[in-house]
C-alpha cells in the first residue's frame, strides 16, 4: 500500500528531497507537496542546503533548470554588488 503525504520518515524525506533536487529540471509541483505535506527533514547534515533550496525554488528566485543556477546566482549576486556600491 502506497504511503499517503506526511508520513514519511526522516530518512525517507532526506532521501525524496536528495531526488528531487538533483534532477536536471526541479518538478515543482512534487517539491511543494513534499515541504508543505512533509516539510523539510531535520537532523540531517543536508538540511540546511535543502531548506535553502527549496525556497528559493519555491519563491522563483532559482529556475527549475540546475544547468542554469550558477549563471543565475552569478548574476544575481554581481546585481547586488552593484547595488551596494
Amino acid at each position: 500500500e502506497p504511503r499517503r503525504s506526511g508520513s514519511l520518515t526522516p530518512s525517507e524525506r532526506e532521501a525524496a528531497f536528495a531526488a528531487l533536487l538533483q534532477r536536471r529540471s526541479v518538478a515543482m509541483e512534487p517539491l511543494r507537496r513534499l515541504c508543505f505535506l512533509d516539510g523539510v527533514p531535520d537532523g540531517v547534515h543536508s538540511t540546511s542546503v535543502h531548506r535553502a533550496l527549496a525556497w528559493k525554488l519555491l519563491l522563483g528566485y532559482l529556475p527549475q533548470q540546475r544547468s542554469e543556477w550558477d549563471s543565475h546566482l552569478r548574476s544575481k549576486r554581481q546585481a547586488y554588488a552593484e547595488l551596494r556600491e
